[in-house]
């Protein structure tokens, strides 16, 4: 996979999401502008993880319910 399709596929994954949390989390990434995994603490990693294992247990907004809240506005 192409870096342009890793980042389409986190685009429309961060669309699906509705955790708080999860995006708080993310948000705390993007504001430290760290380009590689290894750059986070120790802390910072857990708490990406965790976000993710909260995803892969269903924890999230699909795709069709973003596009139609959206197309409601």
């Amino acid at each position: 996979m192409n870096i342009t399709s890793v980042k389409l596929n986190l685009i429309e994954w961060l669309i699906r999401v509705k955790d708080e949390t999860i995006l708080n989390k993310i948000e705390l990434l993007r504001k430290t502008n760290v380009e590689r995994w290894d750059e986070l603490t120790p802390e910072q990693q857990a708490e990406i993880e965790e976000a993710f294992a909260e995803l892969d247990k269903g924890n999230g907004v699909g795709h069709e319910e973003v596009m139609s809240k959206l197309r409601k506005r």
